[in-house]
């Protein structure tokens, strides 16, 4: 296998892609910003990659490139790592971003009971709960702030304030956390660090992650789509964590 990154200009992206697989290439992953785009340049969209709006992987199949999502599932895949099985379990999303359509459908398939968004802008968070309805209009509600329960087993954090560094950082409150087994950051490395050191600040000693391991599954999700061979991402991760 030869996997390596090419940089794809937006004014030559279209041509690359089509010479790559014109090459013999078998399978892609696709970066920002390119990951909404190439849903136009493809001649079938999974249904997952439809839900999310975006797509982050490419495979050739029968003479068809084939656009489809996989960081939902890598998201389960690191989450079910920490915590063992998600059936049952309510999980506060922070945000309401293209990263949000893309793990909602994964949550509810692994089990989650229920998902609650919360979003500066309300009607963000709306539009994703809409594309649930109404087979899951139960398990995916807006955030209220008069809640009386706001117990969480999980708390993710999908808003992209911490790459703006520590003055960017988003508002949390501690009552989230009461009842949470983990906080988890979609990104990782330093723009992962704003979020993960409050959550420290407001609850001392919960276990809390960034989305490295979220990266090192998708690809491994990734790999099984291409090859047709699923494979453990553990030491993947782990030599990714030395690198960061």
């Amino acid at each position: 296998m030869d996997y390596r990154a090419i940089l794809a200009p937006p004014a030559t992206f279209a041509q690359q892609l089509r010479t790559f697989f014109e090459a013999g290439g078998v399978g892609a992953n696709i970066t920002l910003p390119h990951k909404v785009r190439v849903m136009q340049l493809v001649d079938k969209v999974s249904d997952r990659a439809q839900l999310a709006g975006a797509a982050n992987t490419l495979s050739m199949h029968a003479g068809k490139l084939v656009a489809d999502n996989t960081d939902g599932a890598g998201l389960v895949a690191d989450l079910s790592r920490q915590l063992g099985a998600l059936a049952g379990l309510r999980v506060l999303i922070l945000g309401a971003g293209g990263a949000v359509r893309g793990i909602v459908g994964p949550l509810l398939d692994a089990g989650c009971k229920e998902l609650v968004l919360r979003n500066r802008t309300a009607h963000k968070a709306q539009a994703i709960i809409d594309l649930f309805r109404p087979s899951a209009t139960r398990r995916v509600r807006m955030y209220q702030s008069e809640d009386n329960d706001q117990r969480f087993d999980i708390v993710i954090n999908a808003v992209s304030s911490g790459h703006q560094g520590p003055s960017g950082s988003a508002h949390y409150e501690a009552a989230w956390l009461k009842d949470a087994a983990l906080a988890y950051d979609l990104s990782y490395g330093a723009a992962a660090q704003p979020f993960l050191q409050h959550i420290e600040q407001l609850k001392p000693g919960l276990a809390s992650s960034d989305g490295l391991g979220m990266l090192a599954a998708q690809g491994a999700a990734s790999f099984a789509i291409w090859t047709g061979h699923e494979v453990e991402f553990t030491q993947a991760l782990r030599v990714l964590r030395e690198s960061v």
